[in-house]
């Protein structure tokens, strides 16, 4: 089976490379010294269907390193993105600011831990031995990081695209992020990599209006957001600065470019609206900017189009669970011709992998441990529209050789995690099948009425975050 796996996950990568045209435009690194700006560029950068983060690293300025590694790791965990790779840079030759206001602030509920704090260098090296897509390095503080991993990461040069530097234009002057570490920063621009340096122009500060637009977005990246900007009393708290970076990746027109040094200057133009701001910020936060339908130009979302046993239950699925899960189950009961439990299942055993790695469409392998035998085997449909790894793209493998099971492996830049229905959820599902099948049999239309009031009844009652248990392997 590790031989099979190997094999699969070499292939895996050799074809996530061209696989479909609306993978997201830009694969990043994120470099935080764990600012009050930093939280919210983090949010939004997870939460853009543009973007793939696939590491943070954490060094000190604002606040120590292994202070902002914690905040870090809980904000994840808060996102159900607990399998994005961290990485700490806590460098002697910088004294960090410690910063009260962005000390106090709460990233997420989970508790700091005394636990493995992987090495920056360590980490983007991995990144870059593990993908081949083009990425671009993002410095929302000091250029330590990027210095240490052009010396120390043998692919660094010919791997990332680009940096992109938050800072001020006359980035030598009034520039913390400079002035912590002058040494790396001019290292690196002087180097051979183009550094882009991002401005934030005249936007520096969120106004009502912005606020008022982020706080009607139903997300949980976009209530973090309005959480952080609460403070009033905090000089710090409505400060615009690290997130015109994720402005820039979204749409460069919005800036004007200058050469400055052995650097590009970036500053959002005077003349950009603030409409065009909160437009951005809410096509962002919802998840709006990338279409991945390939069929539908507009999935229908009226519930009007659906049955009304379905009508019943889609806002507060939608509320709960989310438009993904939301459309992946749709297809996925469409595709398996019947409203399914297992398919349901599935479905979110699916969308929970992807959460966990901040992992897209088509960007992970699988192998299921369901079988080919139904009911239990209908957890493959769910599955394989939930991730897109299809047996069509080669994604996914039937294990054969093993107990039929409501679990799989789940495979991801190499990291390997398996997830399996809890005990208490199986012991609900299993005997109400069993029973209608002997009651009814398969063949009866009652069996198959009553099923489908099961799948919704699950669908709406079971939660991904708590159905599973995740274990990385």
């Amino acid at each position: 089976m590790k031989k099979i796996l190997s094999a699969f996950v070499l292939l895996f990568l050799a074809w996530s490379v061209t696989a479909h045209p609306w993978k997201p435009k830009h694969y990043v690194i994120v470099d935080t010294d764990c600012g009050m700006d930093d939280f919210r560029a983090l949010c939004l950068l997870m939460a853009s269907p543009n973007v793939r983060v696939l590491a943070i690293t954490v060094s000190d300025g604002v606040l120590d390193a292994r202070s902002g590694f914690s905040k870090v790791k809980a904000l994840l965990n808060d996102l159900n993105h607990e399998g994005v790779l961290v990485g700490l840079n806590s460098s002697p030759d910088i004294k960090p600011q410690i910063c009260f206001p962005a000390e106090q602030m709460q990233w997420g509920t989970m508790q700091p831990s005394g636990g493995d704090k992987p090495l920056a260098v360590d980490i983007v090296n991995y990144v870059l031995n593990n993908t081949q897509e083009n990425i671009s390095f993002i410095s929302l503080g000091t250029l330590s990081t990027a210095s240490r991993c052009a010396l120390e990461c043998p692919k660094f040069a010919s791997r990332i695209n680009q940096i992109l530097w938050s800072s001020n234009p006359d980035y030598k002057t009034d520039n913390l992020n400079y002035e912590l570490d002058t040494n790396s920063a001019d290292i690196v621009i002087s180097g051979n990599l183009p550094v882009n340096l991002i401005f934030h122009g005249y936007l520096n500060q969120y106004d009502d209006s912005l606020i008022s637009t982020i706080s009607n977005i139903s997300t949980t990246c976009a209530e973090k957001i309005v959480n952080s900007l609460a403070n009033t009393g905090n000089h710090y708290a409505r400060v615009f600065f690290d997130e015109s970076i994720i402005f820039y990746l979204h749409n460069k027109a919005l800036f004007q470019a200058d050469t400055l040094d052995n650097l590009i200057y970036n500053h959002l133009k005077a003349s950009t609206p603030r409409s065009v701001i909160q437009e951005t910020i809410k096509n962002i936060l919802s998840g709006e900017k990338l279409n991945q339908n390939q069929v539908f130009s507009v999935f229908p979302m009226d519930s009007s189009d659906y049955y009304a046993d379905v009508q019943k239950i889609m806002p507060e699925a939608l509320r709960l669970y989310g438009r993904e899960e939301w459309v992946a189950n749709v297809l996925s009961n469409e595709l398996h011709r019947h409203l399914g439990v297992y398919s349901v299942i599935g479905v979110k055993m699916g969308v929970r992998a992807k959460e966990y790695f901040g992992a897209g469409i088509d960007e992970m392998s699988i192998v299921s441990y369901a079988g080919l035998n139904p009911p239990l085997s209908c957890m493959n449909d769910g599955l394989q529209v939930s991730t897109g790894a299809t047996l069509g793209h080669g994604l996914i493998i039937i294990a054969r050789d093993s107990l039929a099971l409501p679990q799989a492996d789940f495979i991801y830049m190499n990291e390997h995690i398996r997830l399996f229905l809890k005990p208490e959820y199986r012991t609900r599902i299993e005997p109400e099948i069993m029973e209608l099948s002997k009651v009814y049999g398969l063949d009866s239309n009652i069996y198959w009425e009553l099923v489908r009031k099961a799948a919704i009844k699950y669908w709406i009652n079971f939660n991904r975050k708590d159905m599973f248990t995740i274990q990385v392997l």
